[in-house]
């Protein structure tokens, strides 16, 4: 139930717009299967630290190994796009190590590649898995200690109010708009492991003594409450946050309420063969299935609902045959067949050495693909430019900025991801003019959180570790000001807060310039051309009309050509003939590619920017 809920969901399937919570209900089942183990042999004192993480190498890696192998090798001749193989150099070295949980919560938000362009973006749920079981068994062991070696009440209440704190932490730190920690965190997933491992003995023998009636009834309301979130929930809404405890509390009472009553209805049901033959591969198919559909996405022009039923369907489930056929079992007949001649502490320390050496590999083969994909990006499209500068005086992590940024005359760039994106060759520009060139820049940040006020109350949302090298900039008073913000709602707000920027500075020491926005493309520009020049079709659909983008925007440009007129030395530019013609714009031109998404310059369309409109930037440095 739990992998076909998440396989169909990712392929695609309409009816299961929920089909994410299958991993809810997976981490439930490992919680009451792992947890209640360890209980278990601890409680018959054979219980080996040592020999628990064996078990997990054996069981998670000789499979997660294969497919790594495999993804790693196909991967480097299918992405292109600069930043999902950024990502993926990352998540390869990440994922033998069991930590790309924390790299994909990282990535979340503004600037965030898409999820299609990920080929290892599943392994976040084995990341959690892995990481929750580190701390297990050595929590287990001191709680048993604390009970004088049993586990009783006070160990079931003491493990229910861990679960109750990383419940309250999960519904509190759901977060839809920036960074999403209770989806990809560890302890703020714990509780649904934790409340599988409470389907202990004690709560099975109390559960037996109800009436037969009741318990069939109680594991069909958990079946019903496990369907009902696969298929009413959706993406759009907040998600783990109390939802999630819909699908976990079915698969509590699912279980339970099996295993109380073996002959209910729901257990014999899902007790038929087809049904545990899909189980015994269920492992081998989650693995597989996300690679082969996000590799197959990457390359393709639109969705093609038959081909991702085929690939991370079909595909996918005859290698998670092919997989526990010639994988997973050779290694448990091998286990049996050495018996207890394996030494736990050596397998362990082996183990630990293989996923190093998966990571050294891993990171060596993605990071010279990325950079012969770099390579070939440019040569092919030219997305390089003559003006490009590494510039030490750039800051978007909140550092105090060196000393020799300010010596001699300098310029001030501030802005979002879009004034990052200029940085380089506008460095490279100034400083043929002599002038120095300070960027202080982040994805995201409002324009709002660059005025006195903000800076001064420390309201600057998630750009506030930019205040100590703004307030140093400002203080040293610069030459001039660019200000490169993307489109924000046209009001009175916005108005405001752009007129506190502006009055910042002394019109008699700085010029400022506000450079307007760059169109915003309805597709990702480098993945349109791309795939269209490799087809032999028009471009066409990586362009957009003139008439409807100005329309789009006339109220901002009117609030910020307003602000920006009403102080002495100051300019408005209008940078859309770089890239438009009187009725259509494009993100290429001649043979260069000026865009690398919809709305984010290369070097090269930076460059053109700045050719474009040279007048103004003279005027700038005069």
């Amino acid at each position: 139930l739990s992998v076909l809920s998440v396989v169909g969901y990712h392929i695609g399937f309409g009816a299961l717009p929920g089909g994410f919570v299958g991993v809810d209900v997976f981490f439930v089942i490992s919680g009451f299967l792992i947890i209640n183990q360890i209980i278990g042999e601890m409680e018959q004192d054979r219980f080996s630290v040592f020999g628990f993480y064996m078990r997990r190498a054996f069981r998670i890696l000789p499979s997660y190994f294969v497919m790594l192998a495999a993804v790693l090798l196909v991967a480097p001749f299918v992405l292109f796009v600069p930043d999902a193989y950024e990502s993926f150099a990352k998540s390869a070295v990440l994922a033998p190590l069991m930590a790309t949980n924390i790299l994909f919560y990282s990535e979340q938000g503004y600037f965030d590649t898409s999820a299609e362009l990920k080929p290892l973006l599943h392994t976040w749920t084995l990341s959690v898995e892995e990481q929750f079981y580190l701390a297990v068994p050595l929590i287990l062991m001191l709680i048993f200690a604390l009970g004088r070696n049993r586990f009783g009440r006070p160990a079931f209440m003491a493990a229910f109010a861990m679960a109750v704190v990383s419940f309250a932490g999960c519904v509190l730190l759901t977060d839809m708009q920036e960074r999403n920690a209770a989806f990809y965190i560890t302890p703020l997933r714990a509780w649904e492991f934790i409340l599988g491992g409470l389907i202990g003995a004690s709560s099975v023998k109390a559960t037996k003594a109800l009436p037969r009636i009741v318990l069939e009834a109680l594991a069909l309301i958990g079946l019903a409450m496990i369907l009902y979130a696969v298929f009413v929930f959706n993406s759009k809404e907040a998600y783990p946050s109390w939802r999630a405890l819909v699908p976990v509390s079915g698969a509590v009472l699912f279980i339970l309420s099996s295993l109380s009553l073996p002959k209910c209805l729901v257990a014999r049901a899902f007790s038929i063969k087809p049904v545990v033959w899909i189980g015994l591969v269920s492992y081998a198919w989650y693995l597989w299935h996300w690679p082969i559909l996000s590799l197959l996405r990457v390359g393709r022009l639109e969705s093609d609902w038959m081909q991702d039923f085929l690939g991370g369907g079909v595909a996918g489930l005859a290698l998670a045959f092919l997989t526990y056929r010639f994988v997973e079992l050779p290694v448990k007949r091998w286990r049996k067949a050495k018996g207890n001649k394996l030494r736990p502490s050596r397998i362990f320390f082996q183990a630990f050495g293989a996923c190093a050496a998966a990571a050294a590999i891993g990171g060596l083969i993605t990071f010279a693909g990325y950079l012969n994909n770099e390579h070939s990006l440019e040569r092919q499209y030219r997305t390089g430019a003559d003006l490009l500068a590494i510039s030490s005086c750039m800051v978007s992590t909140g550092d105090s900025l060196p000393a020799t940024c300010f010596d001699g005359e300098f310029g001030l760039l501030i802005g979002d991801s879009h004034a990052g994106a200029l940085s380089g060759v506008f460095s490279g520009y100034f400083k043929q003019t002599g002038v120095r060139l300070i960027t202080i820049a982040r994805g995201g940040c409002k324009m709002a959180w660059f005025t006195a006020q903000a800076r001064i109350s420390g309201k600057m949302g998630r750009c506030a570790n930019l205040a100590v090298p703004y307030g140093e900039a400002i203080a040293a008073e610069p030459k001039f000001v660019v200000l490169d913000f993307s489109l924000a709602n046209p009001d009175e707000e916005t108005n405001r807060a752009l007129s506190g920027i502006l009055h910042q500075f002394d019109p008699d020491k700085t010029k400022i310039l506000f450079v307007g926005p760059v169109p915003r493309f309805p597709n990702r520009a480098l993945e349109c051309v791309y795939l269209r020049d490799r087809a032999g079709i028009s471009r066409e659909d990586c362009t957009m009309q003139r008439a409807g983008l100005e329309a789009s925007r006339t109220a901002w440009v009117d609030g910020v050509k307003a602000a920006v007129n009403s102080r002495p030395n100051s300019r408005y530019v209008d940078i859309l003939d770089a890239f438009c013609d009187s009725t259509v714009c494009r993100p290429f031109g001649d043979d260069k590619l000026y865009f690398r998404d919809r709305d984010h310059v290369f070097p090269s369309g930076a460059q053109h920017m700045l050719e474009s409109s040279r007048r103004h930037f003279e005027w700038l440095v005069q």
